[in-house]
C-alpha cells in the first residue's frame, strides 16, 4: 500500500515536472521563431507605400519643418492625434520603425480575433477563412493604420461588455483615426452606453477631448479648416477607392438608386438595434453596413470585416469560403488592370448580406 502511494506521488510530481518543462520550453519556441520571423521581415520585406507617409510627416513635425495639412505634409490625411504614434519611430531607421509598425500591426489583429473569440465561441477555421485573403496582404505592403483601428473596435466591444469608460475611450481614440469606416459603430457603441453613469460616460469623451485640444497645441487651432483645405485642394487618391457611389458612377447607374439602399440599409440596422439593442448581432452590421456604403474605402480597408466574417463563417463554413475566395479577386487586375477593381466590392457586398441573413434567422444572439 505504501508502495502504491508513493508510486503515485511520484507520477505526479513528474507529470507536474514534465508540464512545467513542457511550457518552458513551448515558451522558448515562441521567442525564437518571433526572433527570425522579425528578422526575416526586416531584411526582406520592401519598404511599403504608407508608412513613409507617417514617418517622414511625424518627423517633419518633430524637426519644425511641417504643422500638418501644409505643403509639406501633402499626403498626410489622417487626423493629429496620429501623430502621437509615430514620434518614437522616427528616432529609429525607417527600416527598423516599419518593421516594428508591422508586428504592431498583426498584434493588434490577433489581439482583437482574440476579444472577440473570448465573447463568442467561434472556431479556428473562422479565423483562417477572415484572415487569408488578398486584403490583407494589401494592408501590410502598404503600411496603414487600419489594424489600430480595427483593435479599437475590438476593444471597444469589450469595454461595453466590461463597462469599462476608460477603456473606451481608449478604443474611441484609436477608432478616430480613421474615422471614416467606423462612424455608424461609434454611434452604436454611444447607444449602447446611453444608461451609463455620468461618471462613466465622462470617462469615455475624455481621452478622445483631451487628444482635440492637445493637438490644437501641438499643431495649431486652426487644424480643422487646414485638414478640410487639404481635402478640398488636394483630395486622396481616387482611381483605387472602391465604394459603391464610385460604382454606381462607373456604371452610369442613377445616384438616387445607392442612396435609397443606404436609406432603406440605415432605417433596417435602427430597427433592429432599437428592438435588441447593443449586442454582437448589432455590432457586426453596423461595420459591414459602414463599409458598403462608406464614402472612402479601398480594398485594405476590409480587414475591419474580420469579425464579420468570422461571424458568418461559424454560422455556414461553406458561405464564408465563398467570401473568402472573393478576397481573391484583386488577382483578377494582373489580366484585366484597374478596369476591374469594382469586383473587389463583392467581398463587403457579399458579408454584408450574408450577415443579415443570420442575423434575421436569430436576431437575440
Amino acid at each position: 500500500m505504501f508502495t502504491t502511494r508513493l508510486t503515485m506521488c511520484m507520477l505526479i510530481e513528474y507529470y507536474r515536472q514534465s508540464k512545467h518543462i513542457s511550457s518552458w520550453i513551448s515558451w522558448i519556441v515562441g521567442i525564437f521563431t518571433f526572433f527570425i520571423f522579425t528578422i526575416i521581415l526586416h531584411q526582406y520585406f520592401p519598404i511599403t507605400a504608407d508608412f513613409p507617409i507617417f514617418y517622414h510627416t511625424a518627423e517633419g513635425w518633430r524637426e519644425g519643418t511641417t504643422i500638418l495639412y501644409d505643403g509639406s505634409s501633402p499626403n498626410f490625411y489622417n487626423l493629429p492625434w496620429t501623430l502621437f504614434l509615430f514620434i518614437p519611430y522616427t528616432y529609429l531607421p525607417l527600416k527598423i520603425a516599419q518593421t516594428i509598425f508591422i508586428i504592431m500591426s498583426l498584434a493588434c489583429i490577433f489581439a482583437t480575433i482574440h476579444i472577440v473569440r473570448q465573447h463568442t465561441n467561434f472556431p479556428l477555421y473562422t479565423v483562417i477563412l477572415a484572415l487569408l485573403n488578398l486584403h490583407i496582404v494589401d494592408f501590410l505592403i502598404r503600411g496603414q493604420l487600419d489594424a489600430i483601428v480595427l483593435f479599437g473596435v475590438g476593444l471597444g466591444l469589450y469595454a461595453i461588455i466590461a463597462q469599462s469608460g476608460w477603456v473606451l475611450s481608449f478604443a474611441l481614440l484609436m477608432m478616430s483615426i480613421k474615422p471614416q469606416n467606423i462612424i455608424l459603430l461609434t454611434l452604436l457603441f454611444f447607444y449602447g452606453i446611453r444608461h451609463w453613469h455620468l461618471s462613466k460616460l465622462i470617462q469615455v469623451v475624455s481621452l478622445p477631448v483631451l487628444a482635440i485640444i492637445l493637438s490644437g497645441f501641438l499643431v495649431g487651432f486652426d487644424w480643422p479648416l487646414r485638414w478640410i483645405q487639404q481635402y478640398q485642394t488636394r483630395p486622396p487618391l481616387n482611381f483605387v477607392k472602391i465604394t459603391i457611389w464610385r460604382i454606381t458612377e462607373y456604371w452610369h447607374i442613377p445616384s438616387w438608386i445607392p442612396i435609397i439602399l443606404a436609406i432603406i440599409a440605415l432605417i433596417t440596422f435602427a430597427k433592429l438595434v432599437y428592438e435588441t439593442g447593443f449586442n454582437y448581432n448589432s455590432f457586426i452590421l453596423a461595420i459591414a453596413t459602414n463599409i458598403v456604403f462608406s464614402t472612402y474605402a479601398m480594398g485594405y480597408h476590409y480587414i475591419l470585416l474580420i469579425p464579420v466574417i468570422m461571424y458568418v463563417a461559424y454560422k455556414n463554413w461553406k458561405l464564408g469560403l465563398v467570401i473568402n475566395l472573393t478576397g481573391w479577386f484583386p488577382f483578377s487586375r494582373v489580366i484585366w488592370h484597374m478596369e476591374v477593381v469594382w469586383l473587389d466590392f463583392a467581398y463587403p457586398v457579399l458579408s454584408l448580406l450574408a450577415a443579415w441573413y443570420y442575423v434575421n434567422r436569430s436576431p437575440h444572439p
